[in-house]
């Protein structure tokens, strides 16, 4: 997330306005270190995908929000923040505290906002850059030499630096924490008035001792696709086998072949983030394989592995395989499955097999009818009844289920109303119920997600009818 980003998300949960003056404070808190959270505070995590940005405790005396596709959390007083269930005013007492509560005084006026973005963080000098990359256009009175450095346990660094600000509204107390390392960083900040900001410093101290970011050994979501096609070039020159070659779609192939991330990734994932262990897998079969497994097959002996995925017209164009366009510039694409691989067809094999595309894509669209893919409830009613889902199979076919009539009247029955779809890429597949509030928050999500995720499919939003997608 760019930095601007991070700032102006900051001011715009802070709902503040008008011209501010600012000024350095007298002195520098001094980092923080990690340490344990007290007990009874609740962890929060973001997440990118499978992949753990960061994550933390709070009291549950503060409310946390967390901001879609910002990769941010926003923590305030419960009298103060948007919850469903909030919470009387406790004493501080120990009875209290055991149960996770702080004790925060009633319409306390401080707020910590955290978010993380893909940065690489090489010691204090890069994390210094971060931290000014974030304040520095927007705080006049930003000076580096104040800034406050140590390291973060002994895989990461970081850095404190405060000022005051003097608007119409009164004064602020303001204080950026960054962390990070060689796949990350966090930006904290903390805020509000200086008599709560003041009360609440252990508070505060609690919150970003506890932040945990995932371990610089683990690569993120967006390190690991050209890190993984490095590795394996190494190992093809070495055997004078085909290149890989990561595309602008977020996809690695090699000659015909494409090799699903998403599931590779939760591999890696799950091997403790063995890299080699992952190309290894990959090179177990020559480059040829999956050309030569399918090759010369009948269509009864390649029938039950055909699935469909969704992909952008121009993204496809050139290169002589099977796809049925669809509306708003998208296409359907039959493809050969492997378990963690899937291939597209060219359009020889399927005029050898006696076959046009939309006779491939009714055989594709019933196998993959038949599953009963995992999906993530992402919103409900009061009543407790879904009203968003994501769909979360993690085998890279979800875009193609939206071509699923099946599918789509179990989910329509479990949403209770008419569908809505958010597909900002193949991987990041929103249904919810259409209502005024899913437009609007979908909305806002799919031309965000579009711009940001590896193959992108549409920044619109759809209708799922009977009929099929139809773009609002």
């Amino acid at each position: 997330m760019p930095a601007r980003r991070i700032v102006s998300a900051i001011k715009d949960l802070l709902s503040r306005s008008g011209e501010s003056t600012t000024q350095a404070t007298a002195v520098v808190p001094p980092p923080p270190g990690p340490a344990e959270p007290p007990r009874g505070w609740r962890p929060h995590s973001v997440t990118y995908g499978p992949y753990t940005c960061f994550s933390l405790h709070a009291p549950r005396d503060l409310s946390v929000r967390e901001t879609e596709g910002a990769k941010l959390l926003h923590l305030e007083p419960v009298d103060r923040g948007l919850t469903s269930g909030q919470f009387p005013a406790v004493s501080g007492n120990r009875s209290a505290r055991s149960q996770g509560f702080f004790g925060v005084g009633l319409g306390a006026d401080f707020a910590l906002t955290i978010s993380w973005r893909q940065v690489a963080v090489h010691g204090p000098q890069g994390l210094l850059d971060v931290l000014e990359s974030v304040v520095a256009e927007s705080i006049p009175a930003f000076d580096p030499a104040s800034v406050r450095l140590d390291r973060w346990g002994e895989e990461a660094w970081v850095g404190s630096w405060a000022w005051l600000e003097d608007g119409p509204e009164g004064a602020r107390a303001c204080r950026v924490v960054v962390i990070g390392h060689d796949e990350g960083a966090v930006t904290a900040m903390v805020h509000g008035n200086p008599k709560d900001v003041h009360d609440h410093e252990d508070l505060c101290e609690g919150v970003l001792g506890s932040i945990r970011l995932s371990s610089p050994s683990i690569l993120s979501p967006a390190s690991f696709p050209p890190t993984l096609c490095e590795l394996l070039n190494e190992r093809a020159i070495g055997v004078r086998d085909q290149l890989w070659e990561f595309d602008q779609n977020g996809e690695l192939h090699s000659g015909s072949l494409t090799v699903r991330i998403a599931s590779l990734y939760r591999r890696y994932l799950q091997s403790n983030g063995d890299l080699d262990a992952v190309a290894e897998m990959i090179d177990t079969h020559p480059r040829g394989f999956l050309e030569r497994r399918w090759s010369g097959l009948a269509w009864e002996q390649v029938a039950e592995h055909v699935r469909v995925v969704l992909r952008r017209q121009e993204a496809v164009e050139g290169l002589g395989v099977i796809k049925v366009p669809l509306t708003g510039g998208l296409v359907a694409c039959p493809v050969l499955d492997t378990g963690d691989r899937m291939t597209f067809i060219p359009a020889s094999e399927a005029e050898r097999w006696g076959l046009d595309a939309r006779a491939l894509l009714t055989s594709a669209v019933a196998l993959l009818d038949r599953g009963d893919p995992d999906v993530v409830i992402e919103a409900a009613d009061e009543e407790g009844m879904p009203r968003g889902l994501l769909l979360a199979a993690g085998d890279g076919y979800d875009s193609g289920r939206l071509l699923c009539p099946t599918f789509r009247d179990r989910i329509s029955i479990a949403l209770g109303g008419p569908l809505l779809v958010a597909m900002p890429s193949a991987w990041t597949i929103h249904v919810w119920r259409d209502t005024p509030g899913a437009r609007s928050a979908l909305s806002k999500l799919a031309q965000r997600r579009y711009l940001e995720e590896p193959t992108p499919l549409s920044a619109t939003l759809w209708r799922w009818e009977p009929e099929g997608l139809k773009p609002l």
